[in-house]
């Protein structure tokens, strides 16, 4: 009999594992690979950024995060420009990302990001979505 469970973390990951063998067996690609790179204070990080090659030559970064005493010091323009760069070495194409309104909205114009959708959550709320061609 089927039943439904909350899944802990080894079937979520079995879970991942049995998208990815299905999207590389319907598209012929395997790029599946995390990269994070970080900014530390001695042996405290205060501010990375992780990000994941997927197929088809994307990349879609997954977090960018600085301390908030730490900003205002370009930590998070070059940890953007360090993914871009690892980006291009890695063949890359598109760099695709989203935000929320309380957090880097303007952040990743500023960086040449294209906001490509976007949706209010509530009022006062929204999510968006960017992309950057290489």
């Amino acid at each position: 009999m089927l039943v439904i469970k909350e899944l802990d973390g080894s079937y979520r990951r079995s879970l991942e594992d049995y998208l990815e063998a299905y999207d590389t067996k319907k598209t012929n690609v395997n790029e599946n690979k995390t990269v994070s790179f970080g900014y530390f204070l001695e042996d405290k990080l205060v501010g990375g950024i992780t990000a994941k090659i997927e197929g088809f030559h994307i990349m879609y970064i997954e977090s960018l995060f600085v301390l908030e005493e730490y900003r205002m010091h370009k930590i998070g323009s070059s940890l953007i420009k360090k993914m871009e760069e690892y980006a291009k070495f890695e063949g890359m194409l598109i760099i695709r990302l989203d935000t929320f309104s309380w957090q880097a909205k303007d952040f990743y114009l500023k960086l040449g990001y294209e906001l490509i959708s976007s949706y209010e959550i509530k009022e006062g709320f929204s999510e968006y979505f960017f992309l950057k061609r290489l």
